[in-house]
C-alpha cells in the first residue's frame, strides 16, 4: 500500500498524494502489465535481507492519472524503522532512454540514405 507520494511522483504520475494513499502500488501500473510486475516485485532478491537493501531495477509500464503510459523502471529498498519494515520504490521515466536505443538499433539495421535494411537486418530474417 502506498503510505506517501512525493512531489516528483506527483509530477511524474500527476496524482494528488490523497488519491493514492492507502492504495496498492499497481495503481500506477499500466494495467496489462500489473500481475507481471506483482510476479516480478515478489521474486526480487534481497527483500528483508538487512537494514536497507536495494534490488535490481524492473522495467514495467507506468500509468498516469490521465490514462497515459510510459515506460519506468522501478528499483525497491527497505528501511527498518522499529518494528515496521518499509517498502522504498525509486521510479525513473525511461522514455528518452528507449527512444535513444531504438533509434541507434534502427541505425545499426537500416541504410542512412534510402532507410531499407541493410545486410545485418536482411541475414537475420533469411536465416
Amino acid at each position: 500500500m502506498i503510505e506517501s507520494f512525493n512531489p516528483s511522483a506527483r509530477a511524474l504520475f500527476g496524482y494528488r498524494e490523497d488519491e493514492v494513499i492507502g492504495k496498492p502500488v499497481t495503481v500506477v501500473i499500466a494495467p496489462a502489465w500489473r500481475d507481471r510486475f506483482l510476479g516480478l516485485w515478489e521474486n526480487l532478491p534481497g527483500l528483508t535481507t538487512d537494514r536497507r537493501t536495494l534490488g535490481r531495477a524492473i522495467e514495467t509500464l507506468g500509468c498516469r492519472r490521465d490514462g497515459s503510459t510510459f515506460p519506468m523502471e522501478v528499483e525497491h529498498g527497505e528501511v527498518v524503522l522499529g518494528d515496521r519494515i518499509l517498502t522504498l520504490a525509486f521510479v525513473r521515466d525511461v522514455s528518452e532512454r528507449r527512444a535513444y536505443i531504438e533509434n541507434l538499433e534502427r541505425q545499426a539495421l537500416h541504410d542512412d540514405l534510402t532507410g531499407l535494411a541493410n545486410r545485418t537486418l536482411f541475414g537475420e530474417h533469411v536465416l
